[in-house]
C-alpha cells in the first residue's frame, strides 16, 4: 500500500508541475512518447524504425511498438511485470519461441497481427501463453505462414486464462488445399470463457464432426468469412452453441490477388533470424527517470451492433470497419453491421 501511495504521489507531482517530454522519459529510447491513458503510463514507440525493443520503466502499463522493424520478440527483462497492453503489430517478427510473456500476469491485450510468424518446431510454442492469466484479447491475424499449428498449443495455454477474444484471421496462405479444423484444435477452449472467435480467410473447407461442440458455452460471435466450406455433419454442431448470437460466413469462395501466391509459403523451411532468449525472466530493469503527461488518449472503442441469433451469409450481413485515429496511427476494429431480411 505504501509503495502504491508513493507512486501516486510521483504521478501527481509530475502532473502538477507539467513536465514536458523533453525532460523525462519512460523508456531507454528518447524518441518514444510517454503519455497518460486513464491514469496508466503509455509508452508510444511506434513508427520509429526500431530494430529492437528499448528498455521500459517498471511503471509503464501500455506499450506500443507497432509499425517498426522488429524481427524478434522483446527480451523479457525489457518489459515491465505490470504491463496490461502490448502492441507488436506491423513488424517482421518471425517466431513465437522464447519466454517473452513469462510472468506477465496483468497483461490483458496482446497484438501480434501483420508480422511474419511461423512455427518451425511445435514444442517451441508450448506454454508460451500460459502465464497470461488475465489476457482478454489476443490477435495473431495476418501471419499467413503461421497456420493452424498454433491453434492447438494456443488453446491449451489459454484454458486457465481470462481470454474473451481470439483473432486468427488469415494465418494460412490464400492459395492451397482446403484446411480442416480438428477436435484437438478446439478441445481445450471448452475450459475458457471465450466470447469471440475470428477465423476469417483461412481456406477452411471442413470442420471435424463434434469439434464445434468443444467451443465454450460463453461463445457469442464466430467469424469465418472468406473461407471455402463444404457441407458436412459439422453444420448440425452449431446448434450446440446455446448462447451463440452471430456467425459471419460471408464472402465464401472469394477470389484473391495472384501476387499473394508469390509472397506466402506455409511449408517454407527457410531459416529464421536468431533471437536471443532472456537470461532471467524475473529480472525487471528500472529506469532512473519517469515521464508523465496529463494528455489522455483513449485506445479502446466499443461498437454495439444489433443482436441476432441468425447465421449470416453474404446477402444478410455487411462486414465493415472503423478507423480510430491517434496521432497519425490507425487502429482498425472490425465489426458486423447486421441487416436481417
Amino acid at each position: 500500500m505504501t509503495r502504491l501511495y508513493l507512486r501516486t504521489l510521483v504521478v501527481t507531482f509530475f502532473l502538477a508541475t507539467g513536465m514536458t517530454d523533453h525532460e523525462l522519459q519512460c523508456s531507454s529510447e528518447p524518441s518514444c512518447k510517454c503519455l497518460m491513458d486513464n491514469y496508466r503510463l503509455y509508452a508510444d514507440c511506434s513508427r520509429l524504425n526500431l530494430t529492437k525493443s528499448p528498455v521500459f520503466s517498471r511503471d509503464v502499463k501500455i506499450i506500443n511498438l507497432s509499425h517498426n522493424n522488429l524481427m524478434c520478440l522483446p527480451l523479457r527483462e525489457r518489459i515491465p511485470n505490470g504491463l496490461v497492453h502490448l502492441d507488436l503489430s506491423y513488424n517482421s517478427i518471425h517466431t513465437l519461441s522464447g519466454k517473452c510473456f513469462q510472468g506477465l500476469r496483468n497483461l490483458t491485450t496482446l497484438l501480434l497481427q501483420y508480422n511474419k510468424l511461423r512455427i518451425q518446431n511445435q514444442s517451441h510454442t508450448e506454454g508460451i501463453f500460459k502465464d497470461l492469466m488475465n489476457i482478454q484479447i489476443i490477435d495473431l491475424s495476418y501471419n499467413s505462414n503461421l497456420t493452424f499449428k498454433v491453434l492447438r498449443s494456443l488453446s491449451f495455454d489459454l484454458q486457465n486464462t481470462s481470454i474473451r477474444t481470439l483473432r486468427l484471421n488469415k494465418i494460412h496462405c490464400a492459395f492451397g488445399m482446403g484446411t480442416k479444423i480438428l477436435v484437438e484444435d478446439f478441445k481445450f477452449l471448452q475450459y475458457t470463457e471465450l466470447k469471440e472467435l475470428h477465423l476469417d480467410s483461412n481456406r477452411i473447407e471442413m470442420i471435424e464432426h463434434t469439434a464445434i461442440r468443444y467451443l465454450p458455452k460463453t461463445i457469442k460471435f464466430v467469424s469465418v468469412s472468406d473461407n471455402k466450406f463444404t457441407f458436412g455433419k459439422y453444420v448440425k454442431d452449431v446448434f450446440y452453441l446455446e448462447n451463440m448470437q452471430r456467425i459471419n460466413i460471408s464472402a465464401e469462395h472469394s477470389s484473391h490477388p495472384v501476387h499473394e501466391m508469390d509472397t506466402c509459403n506455409e511449408s517454407s523451411n527457410d531459416p529464421v533470424p536468431y533471437c536471443a532468449s532472456t537470461n532471467n525472466p524475473n529480472l525487471e530493469i528500472t529506469l532512473g527517470s519517469l515521464y508523465v503527461n496529463s494528455k489522455d488518449h483513449s485506445m479502446i472503442t466499443k461498437f454495439k451492433g444489433r443482436r441476432s441469433s441468425q447465421i449470416l451469409n453474404s446477402s444478410s450481413s455487411h462486414v465493415m470497419s472503423r478507423k480510430i485515429e491517434d496521432q497519425s496511427k490507425y487502429y482498425e476494429d472490425p465489426f458486423i453491421l447486421h441487416i436481417v431480411d
